[in-house]
């Protein structure tokens, strides 16, 4: 397995409809999308294009996603 790819995660308003957003703590590149489907396509997309980067799976993005999300909201 490559390096880890650590994803900072969070829910912000952008316009009407919540998006979903992760920072990679590599790069800095901020992923959002408007769903949970497309944030875990993209953030495996973003992740392998590191040379090494791990391949993610979709529960450990979205366990991560959620995680985070309690951490900002004070849970």
């Amino acid at each position: 397995m490559g390096p880890y790819v650590p994803m900072h995660a969070g829910a912000r308003p952008h316009g009407d409809p919540m998006t979903l957003s992760m920072s990679c703590r590599h790069c800095g590149t901020e992923i959002t999308a408007e769903d949970e489907d497309e944030l875990v396509t993209q953030v495996q997309t973003h992740a392998r294009s590191h040379d090494g980067g791990p391949e993610l799976s979709r529960e450990h993005i979205l366990s991560r996603l959620h995680r985070l999300q309690r951490r900002h909201d004070g849970g």
